[in-house]
């Protein structure tokens, strides 16, 4: 006979044997995977960092299916950790197409405030800023007519959001797939934001050599937790929201491509050299925005009595599926 009161507390408390193995594996693997930029001589801006970023990315996947594979979720692990894909299948288009749009409406919307505030300009005529990004990004000429430049960029962009799904589902399938139900008796609000400090820190052996922001101390790491804890929030919902992580890869994918094209291109004139940190102070305002209209909406709320299975499944359909009205 199974003790109901031992049931009870299983459902409501986080596994962390199984969270802390799956972390140290998470971690170590990462540290283990960028040692060519510690010991090896590659820098970030060299051609073989693409394949210690890979690497690095997909390591909280290979750590997920280790930590299930010993644990052995009842659930099934497909079902524990948002593998599976959503059902019934229009969920997967519809939430699909919620990640692809969501990182390329933050950076339009963030576009405007960094006009304003003077940390992002327009090249309108001569897309310096995504010349620039096309011969350093794509090995594009940059000589080419505007309308042929942006062209070419927007396919190229296309062609690495493909490429890109395989690396963002090693991300994705960790950080929100497994790691996010399993912190959800803490809480939901405690869940997302924990997920997002430590997929932060995780970065820390790329951060740490000059990667995304150009810093090498823990200047880069506090800018990347501003940026990962708002992001995972957005990642996280759509991940408990559509009962997969799919969506979420989605997403990370679009984030990395599209609205890179945007921020990092588009939104740049080369003539106006402007601090990385400040062109992310917009993107953050943006997402900011985005998170507290899914908080109005009640949709980073989980039902009162329903709790976490030991294996996590199930949480992912508790989130409800359409928004309260606020007066």
């Amino acid at each position: 006979m199974v003790n109901t009161t031992t049931a009870a507390k299983q459902r409501t408390t986080v596994p962390w044997p199984e969270v802390s193995f799956f972390l140290v594996l998470t971690f170590g693997g990462a540290w283990l995977t960028a040692l060519p930029l510690w010991i090896g001589g590659v820098s970030v801006s060299g051609p073989w960092f693409l394949l210690v970023s890979i690497g690095t990315m997909l390591v909280p996947a290979i750590a997920t299916a280790i930590t299930a594979w010993i644990w052995r979720p009842p659930q099934g692990i497909a079902r524990s950790t948002g593998l599976a894909l959503p059902r019934p299948a229009r969920r997967l288009w519809g939430f699909g197409a919620l990640g692809f749009g969501y990182p390329v409406v933050v950076a339009l919307v963030a576009l405007p405030l960094g006009l304003l505030t003077g940390v992002a300009y327009l090249d309108v005529s001569g897309l310096s800023g995504l010349r620039q990004l096309a011969r350093d990004q794509f090995g594009l000429a940059g000589g080419a007519a505007p309308g042929s430049l942006l062209l070419s960029a927007v396919g190229m962009t296309a062609a690495l959001f493909v490429f890109g799904l395989l690396p963002c589902f090693g991300e994705e399938w960790g950080w929100r797939g497994y790691l996010i139900p399993k912190l959800l008796p803490l809480g939901i609000w405690p869940a997302l934001l924990i997920d997002g400090v430590l997929w932060a820190v995780w970065h820390a052996p790329l951060l740490l050599r000059g990667f995304n922001y150009g810093s090498t101390d823990v200047a880069g790491i506090a800018e990347m937790i501003v940026s990962c804890v708002l992001a995972a929030i957005v990642l996280g919902w759509l991940d408990l929201r559509s009962g997969s992580a799919w969506p979420a890869v989605i997403a990370h994918s679009s984030n990395n491509t599209f609205a890179v094209l945007i921020t990092t291109g588009l939104a740049v004139d080369t003539a106006h050299p402007v601090d990385p940190l400040l062109t992310q102070i917009p993107v953050w305002v943006a997402t900011a925005l985005l998170v507290f209209v899914l908080h109005r909406r009640g949709q980073l709320s989980v039902p009162t009595g329903r709790v976490n299975p030991p294996d996590g499944a199930g949480i992912r359909q508790t989130i409800p599926r359409t928004g309260r009205r606020h007066r």
